[in-house]
Formats: structure tokens, sequence, C-alpha cells
């Protein structure tokens, strides 16, 4: 049995659509299951700061009624240093 390839931004691929989808009204189940993906998917991500920050955003997406009136911009700033992260070096940086 070969191992599965896991795609390098599967984990805040899954986390951004877990925040669309509660931003949309989603039902709780589906907001479970997504979350619960992406938190699996988190176990395996190599970069500890990305981990923390969409591990940070699972639970606001699940407990939005104790996020402030300003979680949204924090939440989005969130998922913008996780992307960042992710990105690929520009060729010659480190």
């Amino acid at each position: 049995m070969t191992a599965f390839e896991r795609h390098p931004r599967e984990a805040l691929d899954l986390v951004v659509c877990a925040l669309a989808m509660q931003r949309g009204g989603a039902a709780r189940p589906a907001l479970l299951a997504i979350v619960d993906q992406a938190q699996t998917s988190l176990r395996h991500e190599p970069d500890h700061q990305v981990r923390r920050t969409l591990s940070w955003v699972c639970r606001a997406v699940l407990n939005p009624e104790s996020n402030g009136s300003d979680e949204a911009m924090v939440v989005d700033a969130a998922v913008r240093v996780a992307a960042k992260a992710l990105a690929p070096a520009a060729d010659g940086e480190s």
C-alpha cells in the first residue's frame, strides 16, 4: 500500500473552506465535518506556526458566538499569515 501524498496547502484550503461555510451559514454538522478534515490535515503540517494559526482559526469557526466584533478581521489576517508562510519562496529568496 502506498502512502497518501498530502498537498502542501491542503490544511489551508480546508480551513478556508470551513471559514467560507461558516460565514455562509452552513449547518453545524457540515462545519464539524470540514473542521475535522482540516484538523486531521493539520496533524501532518510540518510548519509549527502554520499549524498553530490554522488550529486557532478552526476553533474560531466552531465557536463564532465567543468571537468579538473584530474577530472576522483577526481571522482573515490569520489566514493571510498562514497562506504567506506556505507560499513558495521567490527565486533567489530563502
